[in-house]
């Protein structure tokens, strides 16, 4: 099969019919299966009443009968567009049918949580991530999902119910897309799934006679896959459309009634107006086709006709009780089959590449012009010269970019970065314009190659027609006598003569023909006029940039700077005034080279012009000479009827006049040599003739050559520009996005910075915990030592005391025994030795109390020291946390200042990147960043490197998962929730019935009283969540930050400290 027909093949919409089996209620109302399968899986007939003996034929590009499996749809239908939408390809699978034909149990499946069952989505969603895993690592991905609803023809967010008349919009890079809506970045399918949970919530559903959850909306779940290659830098940006549409009703089967009956009519209408869409598409004498007739259209523009690979299911009941709505449905998937789309692959080249095909463009312009010819001394001359001049001014921009690059660095280092960074972007903006001067110097020296290009044509055109006057010059026929006339040969020359006049006309025809030519050559003069007014149209936005940029720099130069790098930075900026001041004058120099050619081309014109009176005179003498070649001619004929008449009275007079027979017949020899001159003459004429003729045919197949040549290669000089255009709205289209990645680059960094203050704070403050901590330890000390020395000089006071009394009472009982023994016994003496005695009782009673309090002292001596001991060593454990956190504290300011220092080489990086773009390119084009909505809180993207493995995956049926509860839910409820198999493994083991965790997902709204709920409650946590024990077995979802190792270690240092502080 040729190229062609395989590619028409490809955009052509791919149309998949199922077939289900027939339900309880057509079997009741009599139905019977009317479907006969093809043997080949690509055709099928319907039979049934109204068709009479005949059956209803339809082909397809593939059939599934009532016995297929879901797994056997995802591989024919989905999996191939899967495919390609990793190479780049937008694509599309939406499911069309009547009311329960088996739409939303194709797309999405009974339950997602039936691994066996489950539907398209589900498997496009482990396809996804299964092409993810087997990428290059040089590929990083980000996917991003949206899930909304088209009901009552308003678009309506199932991601944020809030969110209920969402608008349409069109640009030219995203396309059509749905403004405002809800988009959430993913990493792993289980994500994916809790927001096809959340959507399905929030859908609307009715109950009608033929289908118990009757979807009342159109549903289209939006996959954004982007991926850059990190060597080469280039991007590929697709989009999968996975839309699920409402099926269309009959009143009189549904039983449709009051708000069921108007949503049945805006269903019917908008699948109306998608068969008008298709009907117009098919039909090549309707030009317009109304994709504005309905939001659903709209919406699927791309996927009808337009930059898309798209499938269409169609889901049809196998029973004759629906033979009427099932035919049409079939004839709607034929007429949707000659639908041609236009499938592109949506890629941003890097700059290499871009580079690479530039280059081919330069050869192909070079090879262009080698096959045209050289062009004149002089202009080439010019051109090397311009070039050179080009080179230099270039050669010397980049030098100033290079130190405008060491300066830019210099100044980020200074204290006031916002005001240098202004400075440096007024810099780099005359730099700009510069590169933009460059730009247009280049687009003149094309200019200038272009008309120097004309004029080797034209000079060509005039060197061809100087060839044919020449020729006609030559081939002028001389003025031929005639002297003597003949008596016999008088039809020869007649003939000859006739001959003559057809040449004569032949000659007339040339003439009209180089006046025909002289006419092109004056309209290709004033053509060639053209490149020379457009150079010079072309010079007034130079002239205009050249007054724009000494004003930049002026503007750079009057502001007030006090760092003396900023001073130098200005005298860059004044060098930079002197050298453009120079391409201004080269630009001058450039601008009389121009007008001299100008001048040339006009002196040319004038020869041209002269050079055409002279051919105008010449082919007048032409005339004049055919003229008098005619006159001779009918002098000729005239003779000849002369000698005739004298012949006639010869042979009358010959039976008398023998006499004069001799001198008749001499005269006749005569005359006959005269004739055979008179023939050689015409003889010779007729050859000339012809000789000039064939020149005359040759030039001008030499002319049409040169002209048709001339006409191919202004073709291709169009192409070429066409192509460069092309080139050049690339450009600009990825200088938007290198301006986006700037400014996230740019807002990553302040956020970097802003948490490096928050670091630098939370740890000047536990440092400052930790000096008062420090503080109140020694004082403690210091009033502990001051009490046990108080003590220990009480001690010993009181010790000196014991030993006093003591050594009187040994001296009074010394007294007493010698007092004894020498007979004295009165009366007060006995009083005195009893007194004494009970001195001695009270002063025992007094060192038995002191010794206890001695002991006790000691005791509490010992615990003094035990706990001035235990706070020494607390006090040298918190100095050592200290230092240890201090350690930690300089590790995360290292990281910080490590991470910084990447975001400025890559910020450095990006603005090179820009500054190339913006030389490579005219016109700079900035795009605007992308909004990025989360479901209250955080959205960030997530890039995920190709070739990494995805853990947690799918499991059997037999493995209990995690149960995911909420506030209220019902068991029905919490079966649908957390009951299959989308939910992860966890990472211990799998889980058994009995040691299920709880899990309390913020993904989980609230259970629904009735299946027509129209709001449900807004989440308040983002996707991204982390597993936090809660007690009891229970497992509560938190939100992670985009930092979570580093919050998590600046939140346990504190906490450390706090509980520190606090035993304390």
């Amino acid at each position: 099969m040729p190229a062609t027909d395989t590619q028409k093949n490809r955009n052509n919409i791919r149309v998949i019919c199922r077939f289900r089996p027939q339900n309880g209620k057509e079997k009741k109302a009599g139905g019977a299966d009317c479907v006969n399968y093809g043997e080949d899986d690509h055709s099928v007939a319907i039979s049934g009443k109204g068709f009479g003996a005949t059956m209803k034929m339809f082909t397809f590009d593939r059939v599934f009968n009532a016995s297929s499996t879901q797994a056997d749809v995802f591989e024919t239908a989905a999996a191939p567009v899967v495919d390609e939408v990793f190479k780049g390809y937008n694509g599309t699978i939406f499911a069309y049918g009547q009311t329960s034909a088996g739409k939303t149990h194709t797309m999405q499946g009974p339950d997602l949580d039936d691994f066996h069952n489950r539907g398209l989505i589900p498997r496009i969603i482990d396809s996804v991530f299964t092409h993810l895993e087997e990428a290059d690592a040089s590929l990083e991905f980000s996917i991003k999902v949206s899930y909304v609803e088209i009901y009552m023809e308003k678009i309506r967010d199932l991601l944020d119910v809030s969110k209920a008349n969402l608008p349409i919009h069109e640009d030219r890079t995203r396309g059509i897309f749905i403004g405002g809506v809800t988009e959430i970045h993913v990493g792993s399918p289980e994500e994916i799934v809790n927001v096809m949970k959340l959507g399905a919530r929030n859908r609307i559903v009715a109950s009608t006679n033929m289908n118990a959850d009757s979807s009342r909306s159109h549903a289209l779940f939006i996959v954004t896959l982007t991926q850059v290659h990190s060597e080469s830098g280039s991007r590929k940006d697709s989009r999968l459309y996975l839309v699920d549409l409402a099926g269309s009703e009959k009143v009189g089967k549904t039983g449709a009634a009051g708000q069921t009956l108007e949503e049945a009519k805006m269903i019917n209408k908008s699948l109306a107006a998608l068969g008008n869409v298709i009907n117009a598409l098919t039909d090549r004498k309707t030009n317009h086709v109304p994709y504005r007739d309905s939001k659903l259209t709209r919406v699927l523009q791309e996927s009808l006709g337009g930059n898309s690979l798209t499938t269409l299911i169609v889901c049809c009941s196998s029973s004759s009780f629906n033979a009427p709505e099932t035919v049409s449905t079939l004839r709607f998937g034929e007429r949707a089959k000659m639908i041609e789309n236009k499938a592109k692959v949506n890629q941003e080249r890097s700059v290499a590449e871009y580079k690479a095909l530039l280059k081919a463009a330069h050869d192909e312009i070079a090879r262009l012009k080698g096959k045209t010819g050289s062009s004149d001394s002089l202009p080439t001359e010019n051109d090397e010269d311009l070039q050179a001049e080009l080179e230099e001014v270039r050669q010397a921009l980049e030098n100033a970019r290079e130190d405008l690059t060491v300066a830019k660095e210099e100044l980020e280092a200074a204290k006031d970065r916002s005001a240098l960074d202004s400075a440096l972007d007024a810099l780099n903006a005359v730099t700009g314009e510069r590169d933009k001067l460059i730009d247009e110097l280049e687009d003149a020296l094309t200019q200038i190659e272009a008309f120097t290009m004309d004029r080797d044509d034209q000079l060509a055109e005039m060197e061809a027609l100087r060839d044919e006057i020449a020729a006609l010059r030559e081939t002028a026929p001389p003025p031929t006598t005639v002297v003597c006339g003949t008596q016999t040969e008088l039809r020869p020359a007649d003939d000859s003569d006739s001959e003559y006049d057809s040449s004569d006309s032949d000659s007339s025809d040339s003439d009209s023909s180089d006046s025909a030519a002289t006419d092109t050559t004056r309209s290709d003069t004033a053509t060639t006029d053209a490149p020379n007014t457009d150079t010079t149209a072309s010079m007034s936005p130079l002239r205009k940039t050249i007054a724009v940029i000494p004003g930049t720099d002026a503007a750079v130069q009057t502001e007030p700077w006090s760092d003396p790098r900023v001073a130098a930075a200005e005298a860059e900026a004044t060098r930079l005034q002197s050298d453009l001041d120079t391409a201004q004058a080269e630009l001058a120099g450039v601008t009389a080279e121009l007008a001299e050619a100008k001048a040339s081309h006009e002196a040319d014109l004038a020869r041209i012009e002269g050079e055409e009176a002279q051919r105008v005179k010449a082919e007048a003498a032409t005339r004049n000479e055919l003229e008098d070649a005619r006159s001779q001619v009918t002098e000729l004929q005239a003779t000849v009827a002369r000698l005739e008449a004298q012949q006639a009275a010869g042979e009358l007079m010959e039976t008398d006049e023998e006499s004069e027979a001799e001198s008749d017949s001499d005269d006749s020899e005569a005359l006959q040599a005269t004739i055979a001159q008179l023939e050689k003459a015409n003889g010779a004429l007729r050859s000339e003739l012809a000789d000039a003729q064939s020149s005359l045919t040759q030039a001008r197949t030499t002319l049409e050559s040169v002209r048709a040549d001339r006409t191919r290669l202004e073709a291709e000089k169009h192409g070429l520009r066409w192509h460069l255009e092309k080139i050049k709205a690339s450009y600009a289209t990825r200088l938007s996005a290198v301006d986006a990645r700037e400014k996230r680059a740019t807002a990553r960094l302040a956020e970097v910075q802003a948490e490096l203050v928050q670091t630098r704070q939370a740890s000047a403050a536990a440092a400052q915990v930790a000096e008062d901590a420090t503080a109140a330890l020694k004082a403690e000390e210091r009033r502990l030592k001051g009490e046990l020395a108080t003590m220990g000089e009480d001690l010993r006071d009181r010790c000196d005391r014991v030993v006093r009394l003591e050594i009187q009472l040994c001296e009074a009982r010394e007294q007493q025994e010698s007092f004894l023994k020498g007979g004295g016994g009165s009366k007060a003496l006995m009083r005195r030795v009893t007194f004494l005695e009970r001195n001695l009782e009270n002063i025992s009673a007094v060192n038995t109390a002191l010794t206890t309090q001695n002991s006790s002292l000691r005791y509490a001596a010992q615990v003094a020291e035990r706990k001035l001991a235990a706070r020494e060593t607390r006090v040298e454990r918190l100095e050592t946390l200290g230092r240890e956190s201090e350690a930690r504290y300089r590790g995360l300011m290292k990281a910080k200042d490590d991470e910084c220092a990447r975001l400025r080489g890559v910020v450095d990086s990006m603005r090179k990147e820009l500054e190339v773009h913006r030389a490579e390119t005219a016109a700079g084009l900035s795009g605007g960043r992308e909004r990025a909505t989360s479901i209250g809180g955080h959205n960030i993207m997530r890039p995920i490197r190709g070739g990494s493995r995805f853990t947690a995956r799918h499991f059997p049926q037999e493995i209990s998962p995690p149960r995911v509860t909420t506030p209220g839910s019902t068991p029905a409820e919490m079966k649908a929730l957390g009951q299959g198999p989308m939910h992860p493994v966890r990472e211990d083991g799998p889980a058994t019935p009995s040691a299920v965790p709880r899990v309390t997902s913020p993904l989980a709204a609230p259970s629904t009283p009735s299946p027509r709920a129209q709001t449900a409650r807004t989440p308040s946590m983002t996707l991204d969540t982390m597993m936090a024990g809660d007690g009891e077995g229970d497992v509560t979802v938190a939100p992670v930050s985009a930092r979570p190792a580093k919050s998590r270690k600046r939140s346990n240092l504190g906490n450390f400290f706090r509980q520190q502080t606090q035993g304390k």
